[in-house]
């Protein structure tokens, strides 16, 4: 399993792979590696290493005690030959993983998923969105905590991918690497993925025209995670035709509205009752007002207009009701900005 990843081999110098020295930190690391490609005996496929992830393995899978992990830990110890190099307990098996730096944070969390007592909000006993307890009692009397989130870091995972002088380029073929004419080196190369361009419209995901609008307004909103990619254009990339949709300009003009929503009161099962009876008198109004077209009605309140966004959610009720009432399914029209 290392060596497939690492490319390690037994008995092999990593300063041979290398133009300097690595520091001490990547020194570690390289001697685990190392240490952990030795199999247990000669000719034997295990090694010490895989014996202490399938150990680990094995106690995530079934949540086996710590106490139950040291008695089985014990037991193989007594049945293989001594000579093995294998964990002698729980906690030797658990330290020889965290060498090869598979470390995590771990950060409190509502058991509701609302927030994280995070940062700023470290200090925090209620999450501040629903209230909820950060900790519960115990029959002993002891504070526990209510939800916990593992959270692997991002520098350490990045280390590891450039650890290794075979698996790092891979990360960098999207720079230095230069397709040749007939060479098959991603699926986008083949013809089924060339087919399949041809038949279905794709979504091109550019950062531009999100940068030209001005992300930092979008930014100010807790709610939404700003992702610099966004497109004005369908279109087909082996096409020269293109359907145009601006949806640059969707966005700004309904970013007020996305924002509105995003309150909390606005997903409440009571808020969601009201907007839905009000929606339906507004479709009775609309239908007794013969001398108005249907297809140009305007959409004059939040309630109502979360209820037409939002009815993909509940498509066939959505649709039962028009008939009901209008006996045609609507279509709102994005292009009105009033």
């Amino acid at each position: 399993m290392i060596n497939d990843s690492f490319g390690v081999q037994g008995g092999m110098e990593p300063e041979q792979y290398f133009d300097e020295a690595p520091n001490e930190e990547a020194r570690r690391f390289y001697d685990q590696l190392e240490e952990s490609s030795r199999p247990l005996c000669e000719g034997s496929p295990h090694s010490s290493f895989l014996v202490a992830v399938r150990l680990m393995n094995i106690k995530s899978d079934w949540n086996v005690p710590n106490a139950a992990m040291d008695s089985m830990v014990d037991l193989l110890g007594e049945l293989v030959n001594p000579e093995f190099i294998i964990p002698k307990n729980f906690y030797q098996a658990k330290r020889m993983i965290s060498r090869l730096g598979l470390t995590y944070d771990r950060i409190h969390g509502c058991v509701n998923g609302c927030m994280l007592f995070y940062k700023t909000d470290s200090e925090l006993e209620n999450c501040k969105l629903c209230g909820h307890a950060r900790y519960k009692r115990t029959q002993a009397g002891k504070m526990v905590l209510v939800k916990e989130i593992h959270y692997l870091l991002l520098i350490p995972r990045l280390k590891r991918l450039y650890a290794s002088v075979r698996s790092a380029p891979h990360k960098r073929w999207h720079r230095e690497y230069r397709r040749m004419p007939g060479v098959l080196s991603h699926p986008s190369d083949g013809q089924p993925w060339k087919h399949f361009d041809n038949i279905y419209i794709l979504i091109l995901l550019v950062n531009q025209k999100m940068l030209d609008w001005g992300c930092v307004q979008m930014a100010s909103h807790h709610s939404l995670m700003l992702l610099r990619l966004i497109h004005a254009g369908w279109n087909k990339p082996t096409d020269k035709k293109c359907s145009t949709y601006d949806l640059v300009s969707v966005v700004k003009r309904q970013s007020p509205f996305f924002y509105q929503v995003s309150r909390p009161h606005m997903t409440s099962e009571v808020y969601l009752d009201g907007a839905v009876a009000r929606y339906k008198g507004f479709l009775h109004l609309i239908r007794r007002n013969k001398e108005r077209s249907i297809d140009s009605f305007s959409v004059p309140t939040y309630d109502i207009d979360l209820i037409w966004h939002t009815h993909q959610l509940h498509p066939i009720s959505y649709c039962k009701d028009l008939v009901d009432i209008m006996g045609k399914v609507l279509n709102h029209d994005d292009t009105d900005s009033d």
